[in-house]
C-alpha cells in the first residue's frame, strides 16, 4: 500500500510543479506585455500629446507600434512592478519547506 501513496504523492508533486510552472509563465507574459514598445504602454497614447493622431490624424491601436516619441505610462511601471512583486512570491512557494 506504501507503494500506491508514494505513487500518489509523486504525481502531487509533478502536478504542483506543473501548475507553478505555469502561473510563471503567465506572470512572464504579463511582464512582457507591460513592458513592450506599443502604443498602449506609452504615456501619450490617446492623449493630446499623442504625435501620430495629432500631426497625421492617425488612430492607433493599443497594440500599434510605438513611434519615436514613445515614453512608457505609469500605469505599465506600476503593473509592470506589480506583476514582478507576484511572479517573486510564485517562485519562492515552497522554498521555506511548506508547498
Amino acid at each position: 500500500m506504501s507503494d500506491v501513496n508514494a505513487i500518489f504523492d509523486a504525481a502531487g508533486k509533478v502536478f504542483c510543479a506543473l501548475i507553478k510552472d505555469d502561473k510563471i509563465r503567465e506572470k512572464n507574459d504579463q511582464i512582457r506585455s507591460v513592458t513592450e514598445r506599443r502604443c498602449g504602454n506609452c504615456d501619450h497614447w490617446m492623449t493630446s500629446t499623442c504625435r501620430p493622431e495629432k500631426d497625421r490624424k492617425q488612430l492607433k491601436s493599443m497594440n500599434s507600434s510605438a513611434c519615436k516619441d514613445f515614453e512608457r505610462s505609469y500605469a505599465s511601471k506600476r503593473l509592470e512592478a506589480q506583476f514582478r512583486d507576484e511572479l517573486q512570491s510564485i517562485q519562492e512557494e515552497g522554498k521555506d519547506g511548506g508547498e
